[in-house]
C-alpha cells in the first residue's frame, strides 16, 4: 500500500473512532482567532511546547555536566545559573501561544492549513496517534507525556507520510522562529546565548536621512473608489513625466530599526513576518519593504560572472549582456550606490573563510560592498541599516527620483493590469492609510511590474495573461548551512556581514553550476529555526554555543530544479519547489567545501542542517583528519542523506526566473526589451526576468535588468512610439 492510500486509512480509522468517544481538552488556549477545535489545538500547542520545554532538576544537573565536559574552556562557559534558568524555561511561563498562532495563520497558505487541520484532527483520537506516532500508547497526541512526544516527533521526522514530515518542520521552524525573535532579548536567554543586540550595530553615527514623501492628498476623500492619470515607468521622471510608484511595503526610518525587537524587524521588513514556506515547507526570505530587497541585503553587490553572461548571450540569444551598453550600465550602477572593496573590514566569521580557504589552497575573494567605502561594522542590516552606510534603493535611485518629482504611494496592493485592445492602460489597487482601505484606479500609458519573483508572476496571472511561462521556471538559489563550533568567541553579529566568499565548488558539473560559499549573518531566531533539532536537549544545549558558532552558508546555483508560481483559492502566490538530483549534488559539493574550510580553521565540532546526520566531533589529537576514516564515513553519510525536502534546512534568499526573458514568446514571457509579449506597454522590471539563476548574490543584477528596462521605455518614448 502506497503512503497515500495508507494515511488515507488512518484518516478514516481516526474518524471512526471520534464518533465513539468525545474528548475535550480544557487546559490549552489562545486568545487569537483560529479555525481549530479544542482537541485539535491542544495537539498543535503540544506539539510546539514539546520543541521547547522545561527539565527537572535532576535532568538539569545531568545536562549542566554534559555542557562542563564539552566546554572545557573556563573563560568560554557560561554563568551555571543562568544556564539552569534557559534550561527550565518552557512555552507556558513566556506569553508564547497568542503570538505563536498568528504567525502560523500568516504562514500557512490555504492548502497548508487544510493538511495541517487533517493531521490534528487524527492526532486527537488515540487510534490516530498511536498509528501516526509508531505505536505506544493508544492516546489523544495531548495526553502523552513529555518523553513519548518528544519520540513522537522524531519519528515524524523521518516519516512515510509527507503530511507528517511537513507537520514536523513547519511547526518546528515557526515555534521556534517566533520564540526567539520575541525573547531573545530576556536576560536569561541573551545570557545563556551569549547573544547582545547592540553588538549588532555600529557605533558610527546616523548620517542624515533621506526621508521619502508619500503621495496622500487624495486620503482624506470620503469616496470608495479614487481614480488618478499618472505615466508610470522608472527613470521617466527624467523626460518631466508624471511618475508613481506603487510601494506594498512601509516605510521605516532607518535610525529607528535599533529600537525595534527582533520580531518587529521580521514584521515590517518581510514577507510573512519573515516565515513565507513554500509547498514543501522550505523557508523563504522575502523582502516586503519600502525599497525592496536592497534595504535588507547584506551589502554583497557582486556583479553576474562573465560565463553566466555568455550563457544568457548565445544560449538564449540575449547579446545585450555581452554588450558594452551592458558593462556601462553596470559602471553607472557601481559608481551611485558605491559599490567598492576599500573601507572592507573581516569580521571572524569571514576571517575564519579566508583564512580556511588559503590552508586549503581554495578560492577566495573579497566580496565588494555598497557602502561607498565605509568599513560598516552593521551586523543588523538584515534589517535595514541604522547608519545611512549601506547604499539601498532608497538613499539612492528612490531619492533621486523623488528630487525629479515622483510621487510614492505606500502601503499599496495591485490587484490587476488594466489592459484595452492588446495593451496596458493602468492598474487597480487598494492602498491603506490608518487602518482604511480604498480602491485605487491609476490610468497610465505604461505600466511597469517589479513585485520580485513571486508576485510579479501572481500578478500577470492575475491579469489574465495567459503565457505558458508565467510562473515557470523559478530559481531560488537554495541555501542549506554548516556549522562550526570553535573554542573562541565568534560573535557572529559584529562587524560586517558578509565580505568573503569561495567559489570553489561554484563549477561542480563542468558547465556552470555548483555553489559558492559564504557566511551566514545568524541572529537567535534564525540560529534556533535553521537547525536541526534532535532532542529537548539538543535542541537547548545547542543554543548555548550561539556565541562560539561559524556559519557558512551555502548558495546553489540551481540548474533543473523545478520552481513553479501559481495562484491559490485565494489569488495569493503559492511557491512550488523541488530540488533536483544535480542540484542536489551542487549543494553536497558546496557542503562539503564548508566542512572542509571550518576543520581546517580549528573547529571542534561540525553539524550541518539535516536532521539524521549526527555532528561530527573533532579531537584535539585527530591526526591526518582529512584522510581519516571517520571523516570520510561522516562526508559519505552527508552525501547519502542528501537534502532531500524536510531531511534539512533549504532556504532562499533569492528569487529569480519566473518571467524570464527571450528571443521569441516560446520561451519566455518577456522581450529582450522586458516588455511583455503578450501585452504592450507592459513590462517587467526585475529578478524574474533572469533567464536562469545567476549564481551570485542578485542585487547588482537586478538593477542592470532595471536600468536596461528603463532605458528601452526612454528609448521607445523618445521615438514616439507608444
Amino acid at each position: 500500500m502506497n503512503a497515500d492510500k495508507e494515511f488515507e486509512r488512518i484518516q478514516l480509522q481516526a474518524a471512526q473512532e471520534e464518533k465513539l468517544e468525545s474528548r475535550n481538552p480544557t487546559n490549552y488556549h489562545v486568545s487569537f482567532p483560529h479555525p481549530f477545535s479544542h482537541s485539535q489545538l491542544a495537539v498543535l500547542l503540544s506539539i510546539a511546547e514539546t520543541f521547547f520545554s522545561a527539565f527537572s532538576d535532576s535532568e538539569v544537573d545531568q545536562l549542566l555536566d554534559t555542557y562542563v565536559k564539552k566546554i572545557s574552556s573556563q573563560e568560554m562557559q557560561k554563568d551555571k545559573q543562568i544556564l539552569r534558568k534557559f534550561l527550565q524555561l518552557e512555552l507556558k511561563s513566556m506569553n508564547f501561544f497568542d503570538g505563536f498562532m498568528e504567525t502560523l495563520l500568516d504562514a500557512s497558505c490555504e492548502d497548508q492549513l487544510f493538511q495541517m487541520n487533517i493531521v490534528l484532527k487524527i492526532l486527537s483520537t488515540g487510534i490516530g496517534s498511536y498509528l501516526l506516532c509508531g505505536g505506544g500508547r493508544r492516546v489523544p497526541f495531548y495526553e502523552l507525556n513529555l518523553s513519548e512526544k518528544e519520540a513522537a516527533l522524531l519519528y515524524w521526522s523521518n516519516s512515510n507520510f509527507k503530511q507528517i514530515r511537513g507537520l514536523f518542520k513547519s511547526l518546528k521552524s515557526i515555534v521556534l522562529l517566533q520564540l526567539y525573535s520575541t525573547s531573545s532579548e530576556s536576560e536569561i536567554i541573551s545570557k545563556a546565548l551569549g547573544w547582545k543586540k547592540e553588538d549588532g550595530y555600529s557605533t558610527t553615527e546616523s548620517k542624515e536621512e533621506f526621508v521619502p514623501t508619500f503621495f496622500e492628498e487624495f486620503f482624506s476623500k470620503d469616496e470608495s473608489n479614487m481614480y488618478l492619470k499618472a505615466d508610470i515607468a522608472a527613470e521617466l521622471s527624467k523626460l518631466g513625466l508624471e511618475v508613481l510608484v506603487l510601494e506594498k511595503g512601509e516605510y521605516y526610518q532607518p535610525s529607528l530599526t535599533k529600537t525595534y525587537t527582533e520580531k518587529e524587524n521580521l514584521n515590517n521588513f518581510y514577507e510573512k513576518k519573515g516565515a513565507l514556506i513554500t509547498d514543501d515547507y522550505s523557508l523563504m526570505v522575502v523582502s516586503s519593504t519600502f525599497g525592496g530587497g536592497s534595504v535588507v541585503n547584506w551589502s554583497a553587490s557582486l556583479g553576474l560572472p562573465y560565463s553566466v553572461r555568455a550563457e544568457w548571450a548565445n544560449k538564449f540569444k540575449l547579446p545585450y549582456f555581452l554588450s558594452k551598453d551592458y558593462q556601462d550600465s553596470l559602471n553607472i550602477i557601481y559608481a551611485r550606490i558605491g559599490v567598492t572593496t576599500k573601507g572592507i573590514i573581516h569580521n571572524a566569521s569571514n576571517q575564519i573563510l579566508i583564512d580556511g580557504c588559503k590552508k586549503l589552497g581554495y578560492h577566495y575573494e573579497d566580496i565588494p560592498q555598497n557602502t561607498a567605502g565605509s568599513s560598516h561594522k552593521c551586523g543588523s542590516c538584515i534589517y535595514g541599516c541604522s547608519t545611512g552606510e549601506k547604499q539601498s534603493a532608497v538613499l539612492t535611485w528612490l531619492k533621486d527620483a523623488q528630487q525629479n518629482g515622483v510621487k510614492f504611494i505606500k502601503n499599496c496592493t495591485v490587484t490587476k493590469i488594466i489592459t484595452k485592445k492588446g495593451k496596458a492602460s493602468g492598474v487597480v489597487c487598494f492602498f491603506d492609510k490608518d487602518g482604511k482601505k480604498k480602491k485605487l484606479f491609476i490610468k497610465s500609458p505604461i505600466v511597469v511590474v517589479s513585485g520580485g519573483s513571486f508576485n510579479t508572476p501572481a500578478l500577470l496571472l492575475k491579469s489574465g495573461l495567459h503565457n505558458k511561462h508565467i510562473g515557470q521556471n523559478l530559481r531560488l538559489h537554495p541555501v542549506t548551512l554548516v556549522n562550526g563550533k570553535f573554542d573562541k568567541k565568534i560573535k557572529q553579529n559584529q562587524g560586517s556581514i558578509m565580505t568573503a566568499i569561495s567559489k570553489n565548488a561554484s563549477n561542480a558539473d563542468g558547465n556552470g553550476y555548483g555553489a559558492a560559499v559564504e557566511v551566514m549573518a545568524y541572529t537567535p531566531a534564525l540560529y534556533g529555526t535553521v537547525n536541526s533539532w534532535k532532542s529537548r536537549s539538543q535542541h537547548k544545549l545547542n543554543m548555548t554555543t550561539f556565541d562560539s558558532t561559524c556559519a557558512l552558508l551555502v548558495l546553489t546555483r540551481d540548474y533543473d530544479s523545478v520552481g513553479t508560481v501559481t495562484l491559490d483559492k485565494t489569488g495569493n502566490a503559492r511557491i512550488n519547489y523541488s530540488l533536483s538530483p544535480h542540484d542536489e549534488e551542487s549543494m553536497f559539493k558546496g557542503a562539503e567545501t564548508a566542512i572542509n574550510i571550518l576543520i581546517a580553521e580549528g573547529a571542534s565540532e561540525i553539524s550541518t542542517t539535516q536532521q539524521h546526520v549526527e555532528n561530527f566531533i573533532i579531537e584535539k589529537d585527530d591526526k591526518n583528519i582529512f584522510t581519516s576514516a571517520k571523516y570520510l564515513n561522516f562526508i559519505n553519510k552527508v552525501k547519502t542523506v542528501g537534502f532531500k525536502p524536510n531531511s534539512a534546512f533549504l532556504g532562499s534568499a533569492h528569487q529569480m526566473s519566473s518571467c524570464r526573458l527571450s528571443c521569441s514568446p516560446d520561451s519566455g514571457v518577456c522581450k529582450p526589451s522586458g516588455e511583455t509579449w503578450e501585452i504592450k506597454n507592459l513590462y517587467v522590471a526585475d529578478a524574474s526576468l533572469f533567464p536562469t539563476a545567476s549564481g551570485v548574490n542578485p542585487m547588482i543584477t537586478t538593477y542592470s535588468v532595471a536600468y536596461m528596462v528603463a532605458q528601452n521605455i526612454l528609448k521607445r518614448i523618445s521615438d514616439s512610439k507608444l
